[in-house]
């Protein structure tokens, strides 16, 4: 940290498959240092802030906002070695929702980077914005759908689907059902499709 070179120590904060590494290939600036970890707790974030703070440098976090059943269905699509449990990976979920990045952490700037697109061609199976799409229609996780939390539904009747897969448990787990169920499907449709052709 005592390059004066560098001016800028950045914390790369997500779940596994959130994008973080995809975003870092796209944006890396060359006078600033990149950790590329989960960080979903502040404990983790907490000894690489002290550091660059004693260093002088400026701190920023880049906070992979992406949604579960996303990073979900990326992971599935990950070779064997990379594949993190589906337990762990909810498990960061929810201590990152939490626990998020926040200013009196000593963070000098916190950017939040939306995705809803996994890092999958378009083609392949597993692809969450399509079912999305075709589940809520072509607005995706912007869909307006009722309000499931009882304290504020009466302010807000209806809500976007993005906010419930962040804030309702039981929806994500409905939604991550029904994206598994959309999978095995156009598994079976393409097993078909694949047999007439050979047959053919």
């Amino acid at each position: 940290m005592t390059d004066p070179k560098i001016k800028t120590v950045v914390l790369m904060v997500g779940i596994p498959a959130s994008g973080k590494s995809t975003w870092l290939q796209k944006n890396a600036q060359p006078d600033t240092v990149y950790y590329d970890a989960t960080f979903t707790i502040r404990e983790h974030r907490a000894p690489v802030i002290d550091i660059a703070k004693k260093g002088g440098k400026r701190i920023e976090a880049v906070v992979m906002d992406t949604p579960l059943p996303v990073c979900l269905g990326r992971n599935e699509c990950r070779s064997p070695d990379r594949k993190v449990p589906h337990d762990v990976v909810e498990r960061m979920h929810t201590q990152l929702l939490h626990d998020p990045p926040m200013e009196d952490e000593g963070f000098d700037q916190i950017n939040r980077i939306e995705s809803e697109t996994p890092a999958t061609p378009p083609d392949q199976l597993g692809n969450f914005d399509r079912f999305v799409k075709e589940l809520f229609g072509s607005k995706g996780l912007q869909t307006l759908i009722p309000n499931r939390n009882p304290k504020t539904r009466e302010r807000y009747p209806k809500v976007q689907a993005r906010t419930l897969l962040k804030t309702d448990p039981e929806f994500r787990r409905l939604i991550r059902e029904r994206f598994q169920q959309w999978r095995e499907g156009k598994r079976r449709g393409w097993s078909k499709e694949s047999s007439a052709h050979n047959s053919g």
